[in-house]
């Protein structure tokens, strides 16, 4: 059996939610799971705001403001509903409950995640509607009664040890084709938690693990994973196997794949697929644990902007054992992850994207060392190369950054991963789209080149 993820974009509307719902009747078997988003954006009706985000502004209204906000939601579903010809009435619980918090008048990342929750069990009940109209045997279920059992960490839960024999007992009767909402599950105690945004990715990495998914489907609106980000580089070319790590590595610094996804996957050696649901039989990319290798060859190169740059500086780090260990201890005392760190004897360059409890971890490190110089830069760019050629291949940071010099651009932090694939560096938001260009155009050219069996585009020599 597989699991096939469907994002918001192939719910966008009702001409989206048909196609999608064609393809998975050609594609998918009785015993096949599929994993849905909330309503996504619908260019050709004019509704660029995702079902999602009306909900998160529907918690954060004012108690006389959330009338009108339930309206807007409740009409997008029913014209859907209406378009596609089908019973609205399907929906009449979730409204009801949705209607019903109206007066919570509680802030809590509990009831955010209450919230949140509707858009995708809203949608899951028009897919399965739609198919079983097109003559496709289909169940619809939340996955908080599917088996996902979560911790009670409100907004980024994480699942419980034993969350596989869950969903296995849950879905061990299924019959037909079962539609599950992304996003969401429980805790112990029936309250709806969340996996953060983009988890719906996640949710099906849960699954198809759970299930011994003989592969992983990730359907999007783009054609598998480019060597760049097709807004900045529009030669851009489609990556068509790749490795868990590299995918790793891409995804961490900006691609467009849910970080947490590869891990349950890579753990249970399924293979994810990332395809076009607008493009079924048109390119993709095939990620795997098989770390091919091929010398001559960089995989991609991701961006990741608007991010902080700390630069510290002390003697005392000269020859003083742990005192690295203290410093990073500060941004961990106060909840801000660390993206990368480039160090010299007496200096560290760290880098951030959430820069709202900086003041407090400037107390901390001054609490370390009084005399400590702190400066801090905003409009940073973490630009990421990987490819697991890289490291056979000598040579490929000399031409990459003699490809930014000609460029005219500055590097302010270099870091490189201890498995070799990646080099990632940080550059000014300013210059990131350039560096990006000239990176890809050094080892991939504007034009088309000599591509290898797996349709990877070599170097240029």
């Amino acid at each position: 059996m597989k699991v096939m993820k469907f994002g918001g974009s192939s719910v966008g509307g009702a001409e989206q939610i048909k196609n999608t719902c064609k393809l998975i009747a050609e594609r998918a078997k009785p015993s096949d799971v599929i994993i849905e988003s909330a309503i996504g954006t619908d260019e050709k009706k004019g509704e660029m705001v995702k079902v999602t985000d009306m909900l998160i502004q529907l918690y954060n209204a004012e108690l006389g403001e959330r009338d009108k906000l339930i309206d807007k939601i409740i009409t997008r579903h029913y014209r859907i509903m209406e378009d596609l010809g089908l019973d609205v009435n399907k929906l009449g619980p979730e409204f009801n409950e949705l209607e019903g918090c109206i007066d919570i008048p509680e802030r809590s990342a509990k009831n955010l995640d209450l919230f949140q929750s509707f858009g995708e069990r809203l949608s899951v009940k028009i897919v399965a509607a739609q198919l079983r109209k097109i003559g496709v045997n289909a169940s619809a279920i939340g996955a908080h009664h599917a088996g996902l059992v979560t911790t009670s960490d409100f907004g980024h839960a994480i699942p419980l040890p034993d969350v596989y024999d869950s969903i296995q007992k849950a879905l061990k009767n299924a019959q037909e084709i079962t539609i599950i909402t992304g996003f969401i599950g429980c805790d112990s105690e029936g309250n709806i938690t969340t996996l953060g945004r983009g988890g719906s990715d996640y949710s099906a990495a849960i699954f198809a693990a759970a299930l011994n998914a003989e592969r992983l489907e990730l359907w999007t609106d783009v054609n598998g994973i480019k060597s760049a980000n097709p807004k900045i580089v529009p030669w851009a070319r489609t990556i068509k196997r790749m490795s868990f790590e590299e995918a790793k590595e891409l995804s961490f610094y900006g691609a467009k794949l849910h970080p947490k996804t590869i891990l349950p996957a890579m753990e249970n050696n399924i293979p994810v697929y990332i395809l076009n649901t607008f493009d079924p039989d048109g390119e993709y990319t095939i990620i795997t644990n098989d770390k091919e290798v091929h010398p001559e060859v960089v995989k991609g190169i991701t961006c990741d902007k608007k991010n902080y740059i700390i630069n510290i500086n002390t003697p005392k780090m000269i020859g003083q054992p742990g005192f690295l260990a203290r410093v990073l201890d500060a941004f961990e005392i106060n909840a801000t992850d660390i993206d990368m760190v480039s160090t010299s004897e007496s200096s560290a360059s760290l880098t951030i994207n959430d820069a709202k409890l900086i003041d407090a971890i400037i107390d901390e490190l001054k609490y370390l060392d009084p005399k400590i110089s702190i400066k801090v830069e905003e409009g940073k760019s973490i630009i990421c190369v990987v490819g697991e050629g890289m490291k056979h291949k000598p040579g490929t940071s000399g031409r990459l950054f003699s490809a930014l010099g000609k460029a005219g651009i500055s590097v302010e932090a270099i870091s490189q991963g201890a498995s070799e694939i990646n080099i990632t560096f940080v550059v000014k938001d300013d210059d990131a789209d350039n560096a990006v260009r000239a990176i890809h155009d050094e080892f991939f050219g504007q034009d088309d080149e000599e591509m290898d069996g797996n349709g990877i585009i070599k170097i240029k020599s």
